[in-house]
């Protein structure tokens, strides 16, 4: 069981918050609906210290979709790892692994469910969605979203699909707004 939301410390806080942000953000850029992305004393009495809810599924979703899912999917873990690679707070590194482990059952069962992988292609699959996540949370322009996402969701707790949009500099985005500019 894990400490209380009140009870963690800011630098704990703000590692969920950026965990959060990277799931929020690469949804956002990807084209992967959420209807709000929740950190604090609400996600903690329903699924751990954050969450974002995704949108249902549009019918007829073609595969690209659910690897810009599984993408978002692990984007979270590639939002914080450098700040967790460089502390030694055992409170971090306990809320890293548990973000982390609830990510990786959501992409694999994505991958096995939806896309149908089977077995011998999942490994291979995850592994380059999970380097496509990490390639976009380094940008040096995803930095600068991630960090005012996060600061964002320290402050108020909850954020909506829309007001991530704003913080990013523009208003809802899907893939085919996209592929229409």
């Amino acid at each position: 069981m894990h400490p209380a939301w009140p009870d963690l410390h800011l630098a704990a806080k703000a590692l969920v918050a950026l965990h959060e942000a990277g799931h929020a953000v690469s949804a956002y850029h990807l084209g992967v609906r959420f209807s709000e992305v929740v950190i604090g004393e609400y996600a903690v009495r329903t699924s751990g210290f954050g969450y974002v809810v995704y949108s249902s599924v549009p019918p007829n979703t073609v595969e690209s979709y659910y690897h810009n899912y599984v993408i978002s999917t692990f984007a979270g873990k590639a939002a914080i790892k450098m700040a967790v690679d460089e502390s030694d707070d055992a409170e971090v590194s306990s809320i890293y692994k548990l973000g982390n482990e609830n990510d990786f059952e959501i992409a694999t069962r994505i991958a096995t469910e939806q896309l149908k992988l089977a077995e011998h292609e999942l490994v291979e699959f995850l592994d380059v969605m999970e380097t496509h996540a990490n390639e976009l949370m380094n940008k040096p322009e995803t930095k600068i979203a991630l960090k005012a996402v996060a600061s964002a969701l320290l402050e108020q707790g909850t954020l909506t699909y829309q007001e991530v949009g704003s913080i990013l500099g523009g208003g809802p985005q899907s893939a085919e707004d996209r592929s229409n500019t």
